[in-house]
């Protein structure tokens, strides 16, 4: 990316997360797996009513 010069006053800054490689897995396949690290996405609702 070339920077160019321009009149705005706007401050731009960037920034760089450090990412890993990943898979998804359900419920049921994960169950008597052993891992190092896992991370869970439960912004949606994961069982049913009832369950």
């Amino acid at each position: 990316m070339s920077l160019t010069h321009s009149n705005t006053t706007y401050k731009f800054k960037q920034m760089q997360f450090p990412i890993k490689l990943c898979f998804p897995m359900t419920i049921n396949k994960a169950q008597g797996q052993s891992v190092q690290a896992v991370g869970l996405n439960l912004t949606e609702q994961v069982f049913s009513h009832a369950q």
